[in-house]
């Protein structure tokens, strides 16, 4: 996303919002106050990161899609988003989640070509995604393969938070917590939609926590400590 243009959410730029500042002295204030009353979470950079990939197993399965949403201060800074070629056909029960099919991979580029790109766009920034034991595992299996380096990024899981900001669902499913938080699903099973999709749940986790005295990184550590 260029810098200077509107955002993912309708939300003026920093650039934009400077120009106006300059006529308007009190919208610096309010920006100020605003910012002035985020916690560490809220300031905190996160990069939200799905993926899509040809089966459960990271050392036999490849991954066919990425997508990742760049979030500073609560709002949608960058996107990343990008289908991947692979070495081995599509199983038709991943083509049937994911609408995903071989023909859609045969110009896009390799693996080895898009880790690069990826972890320059995450930098040090705390990742979010829902089951972290899933896509996680997934890029560090292959990072460490293919690049023959380390994914070391402090991570979020959504679906830990959820378990513990809300106990009684059914199942911690990424559309069940959407549902239950009254987030609408348009795309499921692509990376940039359930990246999105995300990034909506962890802006309304935000919120929970803070109104549970939850400010600080330190503070969700100790919270999930036990799930």
């Amino acid at each position: 996303m260029e810098k200077g243009s509107t955002n993912l959410n309708g939300l003026l730029s920093d650039k934009d919002f400077l120009k106006l500042e300059k006529e308007y002295r009190f919208l610096k204030r309010a920006r100020e106050f605003y910012r002035g009353s985020m916690n560490e979470l809220e300031r905190e950079c996160y990069a939200v990161v799905d993926i899509e990939t040809t089966g459960l197993n990271p050392e036999e399965n490849e991954i066919i899609e990425i997508g990742a949403l760049l979030i500073q201060e609560r709002e949608i800074k960058d996107v990343f988003s990008t289908l991947i070629s692979g070495s081995s056909p599509i199983p038709p029960e991943i083509e049937g989640l994911t609408g995903i099919k071989d023909e859609f991979l045969k110009n896009e580029p390799s693996i080895s070509q898009v880790l690069p790109s990826f972890l320059k766009f995450i930098g040090e920034a705390t990742l979010v995604v829902h089951n972290v034991d899933f896509d996680i595992v997934f890029l560090k299996t292959h990072i460490s393969k293919i690049l023959k380096t380390e994914l070391n990024n402090k991570s979020i899981c959504t679906l830990k938070v959820a378990k513990v900001l809300l106990p009684n669902l059914g199942n911690y499913k990424l559309h069940t917590v959407a549902e239950y938080l009254k987030i609408p699903i348009s795309t499921r099973h692509r990376a940039i939609g359930d990246a999105e999709i995300t990034y909506q749940i962890w802006m309304k986790f935000l919120t929970l926590l803070k109104d549970k005295k939850i400010n600080t990184k330190s503070d969700l550590e100790k919270l999930l400590i036990m799930v």
